[in-house]
């Protein structure tokens, strides 16, 4: 077990928590461990994570103190296909940022990194793509996301006042044509889990074309879900040796990173498929028709991969 997930959802005046750990090298399991309800006033002690060997977490709410407006950061582009049109600081419901990034080109954007600094402290970093092999812009295109403060601190003995950024920056991009603007490293990164994602949906699309009875879709499920939970996350070497190729003119990368990038990536995929399969209908025609949906969108994903 390496990591803990919290999936919150307000209800009212009361937060809903999912709590689910993640085991294995790479992520690649998820089990529930317990859903409890966080109101104010009453924590909530979470003695199940104990039998998974992590302490016992306490959560609760606390009041959010907003001293002043969240102050807009000043940008830094590495790229000349992006320019940043907007940075929005909204203070309702929560304080946060909405960024707005606009695509000059005539072609789609594959992928982006955007960090942000407090002073010469690195506060935020992320890489923006899409699961599905979609551009995360199209071309000419705009696209917007949420991003929230640099850092929580203490306002008082009963509640947190939001810290600004101070500094905004686009490094990179990777583009439809597999050209790089920027720093190479995390479009580096970028391609590499791009591949391990293709090699996922290409063990998942053998899966879904070999189901043995789709008359049946309660054991078609059942065969389905147990088949692709126990798909291989492991590349093998001919994926990277594709990958060692098509990073060989902008960056060497040692084997052990392009492992670990593939096998996060190929474990992100496989937990999307088995998700993908709990929305599959119990009856007989729909589940036909959703089976032969699923291979049809997922050969259309594996292409889109292909030219990435």
């Amino acid at each position: 077990m390496s990591a803990v997930d919290y999936e919150m959802r307000l209800r009212g005046g009361v937060v809903d928590v999912n709590v689910s750990v993640l085991r294995g090298a790479s992520n690649e399991r998820q089990d529930a461990v317990v859903t409890v309800v966080v109101a104010s006033g009453a924590p909530v002690t979470i003695d199940a994570l104990e039998a998974f060997g992590v302490q016992r977490v306490t959560m609760s709410l606390t009041p959010l103190v907003t001293a002043a407006p969240l102050a807009i950061p000043r940008v830094i582009n590495r790229t000349a296909g992006l320019e940043v049109a907007d940075i929005e600081a909204l203070q309702d419901p929560s304080p946060t940022y909405r960024i707005t990034v606009k695509n000059l080109s005539a072609q789609p954007v594959v992928a982006f990194q955007v960090v942000t600094y407090r002073g010469d402290e690195r506060t935020l970093s992320g890489t923006k793509f899409s699961q599905d092999g979609t551009p995360v812009i199209d071309a000419s295109g705009m696209y917007s996301f949420s991003m929230s403060p640099s850092r929580w601190l203490p306002a008082g003995p009963h509640g947190w006042s939001p810290s600004s950024h101070d500094v905004f920056e686009i490094t990179s991009a990777l583009w439809a044509d597999g050209s790089i603007e920027g720093d190479v490293e995390p479009m580096a990164s970028a391609i590499t889990a791009n591949m391990g994602r293709l090699t996922l949906v290409a063990r998942g699309l053998a899966v879904l074309r070999a189901v043995p009875n789709p008359a049946r879709p309660q054991r078609a499920k059942a065969w389905l879900k147990q088949q692709l939970e126990e798909l291989s996350i492991e590349p093998d070497p001919a994926t990277e040796a594709v990958v060692r190729a098509r990073l060989q003119d902008v960056r060497a990368t040692d084997d052990p990173r392009i492992a670990a990038i593939l096998r996060s990536a190929m474990a992100s995929s496989r937990r999307g498929l088995v998700a993908d399969l709990d929305t599959a209908p119990a009856q007989t025609a729909a589940f036909q028709r959703w089976l032969a949906d699923a291979i049809d969108r997922y050969e259309k994903r594996a292409a889109r991969f292909t030219f990435r």
